[in-house]
């Protein structure tokens, strides 16, 4: 009986699974817009909208897919007060790509390690929606066209990141180039590029099987 009790493997607990760069994640976004042409009087409005992300193991592959909505009202810089203003409506369908230059700080395993580790740059297309009219009504058209966008962001975790899942907190800025002139009806711009500033609220699920992962078997016991 003794020989069989030595022989008997020992229990050991199970080591704590750690977060590992890898999520599926959804999230809110929200900011400002603002036109790069200066000719704009008042070249400032608001963007909103949802975006998905999935991010493999040391975020090494993270994708984003994204909708946002932008509500703007412009007025040519130059022209009376009482001149009509345009109103400018835009929605825009965003596929990017986020790489992370600090990944493996996430080694280190605690907040800062693991909010270093989610800095990240951004190159991205879109698709673009966009109807404007006067609003004395000489003008109104709708236009589709294609874009590119790139920035920089950083995400902070806002819970227990080695849970099930965690809150994120983000900041973003991103500049965005369309493929279209628009005739806006005016003698003044004509351009529609813009740079984006923009906070984002996030969910992350890590239960899933490529997003946690504990030690290996060979190692397990050493």
């Amino acid at each position: 009986m003794l020989l069989a009790l030595l022989r008997a493997p020992t229990a050991h607990a199970e080591e704590p699974v750690r977060y590992v760069g890898a999520f599926l994640g959804v999230g809110v976004t929200g900011g400002v817009e603002i036109f790069q042409d200066r000719r704009w009087a008042q070249p400032v409005g608001w963007t909103f909208g949802v975006h998905g992300r999935v991010a493999t193991v040391l975020s090494l592959i993270d994708v984003q897919l994204e909708y946002d909505h932008g509500r703007l009202s412009l007025a040519v810089d130059g022209q009376p007060s009482d001149s009509p203003e345009l109103q400018l409506r835009r929605h825009s369908f965003a596929t990017s790509v986020n790489l992370h230059p600090l990944f493996l700080k996430i080694l280190a395993n605690d907040w800062w390690a693991f909010t270093l580790s989610a800095a990240y740059l951004q190159l991205g297309a879109s698709a673009e929606f966009s109807s404007y009219h006067s609003t004395d009504g000489s003008s109104q058209r709708a236009e589709t066209s294609l874009g590119l966008h790139w920035g920089a962001g950083i995400d902070f975790p806002l819970g227990d990141v080695e849970g099930a899942h965690a809150l994120w907190l983000g900041v973003m800025w991103r500049w965005k180039f369309l493929f279209m002139e628009p005739n806006l009806g005016t003698s003044g711009p004509n351009e529609l590029n813009s740079h984006l500033l923009v906070l984002s609220l996030g969910y992350r699920y890590n239960n899933v099987n490529f997003a946690r992962l504990g030690r290996p078997d060979e190692l397990r016991f050493r």
